[in-house]
């Protein structure tokens, strides 16, 4: 019997891409002297930029100004992204995930803040892609968690079903500790994912952190160099043994400001992916 696929959307992803692809920089070429006579012209691409300053002999100046395209143009394209992602997955349901501003991470990071490292702007749309895709498609916010929880717990909700097929649609790494199929929004590539291939890259974030979300993890330690650490340990308790000698070394030789075990602990609460409702993740008894 063919399974019935049940396709589960981040929603942060979506806002963002179509959010941002209906803003663009304009690069607009002065002559120095001559602003109040208007542009020579005007690029949207450095690359135009580049190729017509070359030739040019008066000298210019360049002023970068933001256009941006009607809101009607932006929920299109929302329209054609959600369309896209729910034909080319041949989705027979779907749900798409939505963060809240604020989750439990925020008050369980004490090293560094959370998040902390995000100073670029969000869509000027942002507020305009959430009303609408609640308000014209299924769409669930998470509360006190981030989409990624929620599209996990509903994916393995799913996976426990009889019938249903869950699909996660993203381009976040992060979702990668999810088992199962999953559909790069980007890309359009499908992947699958092992139950054992999730838990292993868990265990890698635990030791390299995630700077993209300003977890530390342990400084000087990348994803190759945490996968290879990790080579030849096949149980979660092999895994966690690494993960805490690799903290103890730090702790040692370079920061003992905190407890070894502790700066482990909390660096993996915040890059594990919730299996199921109100979850603090617990190490392996060692």
């Amino acid at each position: 019997m063919d399974l019935k696929r049940m396709v589960l959307i981040d929603g942060d992803v979506l806002c963002y891409h179509c959010g941002f692809a209906v803003e663009h920089n304009l690069h607009k070429v002065y002559v120095n002297g001559m602003e109040e006579h208007g542009s020579v012209a005007s690029f949207r691409y450095k690359k135009d930029l580049f190729e017509f300053m070359k030739d040019q002999e008066d000298l210019m100046s360049v002023v970068v100004e933001q256009e941006l395209e009607p809101l009607s143009f932006c929920l299109y394209t929302v329209k054609r992204y959600i369309q896209r992602v729910l034909n080319e997955t041949e989705a027979d349901d779907y749900l798409i995930c939505l963060s809240p501003s604020k989750n439990f991470r925020h008050k369980i990071a004490t090293i560094l803040p959370y998040k902390g490292n995000r100073t670029s702007a969000k869509p000027t749309y942002i507020g305009e892609i959430k009303s609408y895709i609640t308000d014209k498609y299924k769409t669930e916010l998470a509360v006190n968690i981030e989409a990624d929880d929620l599209i996990s717990i509903r994916a393995r909700e799913c996976s426990r079903t009889a019938d249903w097929l869950p699909v996660t649609a993203s381009i976040d790494k992060d979702l990668k500790q999810i088992p199962g199929d999953h559909y790069n929004t980007k890309t359009g590539e499908m992947s699958y994912v092992m139950p054992e291939e999730g838990t292993k890259l868990f265990y890698q974030q635990c030791l390299s952190g995630d700077t993209t979300d300003n977890i530390q993890g342990i400084p000087g330690m990348g994803p190759g160099k945490a996968k290879k650490f990790l080579e030849g340990k096949d149980t979660e308790k092999e895994m966690w043994e690494v993960v805490i000698e690799q903290y103890t070394i730090y702790e040692r030789k370079v920061d003992n400001s905190i407890k070894a075990e502790d700066r482990a602990i909390e660096n993996a609460r915040l890059v594990y992916i919730m299996h199921e409702f109100d979850e603090l993740w617990e190490p392996p008894q060692l």
